[in-house]
């Protein structure tokens, strides 16, 4: 599932989310982010390393590509290769050529490895300590809550981040 923008094209941020807080907690701010499940991360990664070697395929730079279908095809894989850089520059192993390798079977490997290396992202803990696809945690500021949510929209995480959601009272000034 890649985010999209009203033009059909992947986005690259986080959605966030802001409501007014409706419980009585302890803490000012309560902080909620859902990222994918190990079976969804691995169909998107198939999706993007398919959206981004598209572009690669025999025949795309050809006459009988319209110049919209091949626009298309540059911003799609433009797009995934943005999200699967920042989920996976820091493996030395990860290159444009390891994307683009067309012999057979190179695709089923690149898939395996993509996803064995998405075994290896550091989810933080929350609450409950067990990295489930939802955390849940508070912050009594907003640069707390920065500083705790920070990992989830950078490299690595963010690809796979669903929604940041903040839920806290609405401060009057007198």
């Amino acid at each position: 599932m890649v985010l999209q923008s009203d033009s059909g094209s992947a986005c690259t941020s986080v959605v966030t989310e802001y409501r007014h807080k409706t419980d009585h907690h302890s803490a000012p701010i309560t902080i909620e982010v859902k990222y994918l499940s190990k079976r969804r991360i691995a169909e998107l990664i198939k999706e993007l390393l398919w959206s981004y070697r598209q572009l690669f395929l025999p025949g795309v730079e050809s006459d009988s590509t319209s110049e919209a279908d091949y626009s298309r095809c540059v911003r799609e894989s433009e797009l995934a290769w943005s999200a699967l850089d920042a989920a996976f520059k820091h493996k030395p192993e990860f290159n444009k050529e390891m994307l683009q390798d067309m012999s057979e079977g190179a695709l089923e490997k690149v898939q395996e490895t993509l996803i064995a290396w998405t075994r290896d992202i550091p989810w933080p803990r929350g609450d409950d300590d067990t990295p489930t696809g939802r955390w849940r945690t508070t912050a009594e500021s907003a640069s707390e809550c920065q500083e705790k949510t920070n990992v989830f929209v950078q490299d690595r995480c963010w690809p796979f981040t669903k929604i940041i959601r903040y839920e806290t009272t609405l401060v009057r000034e007198g």
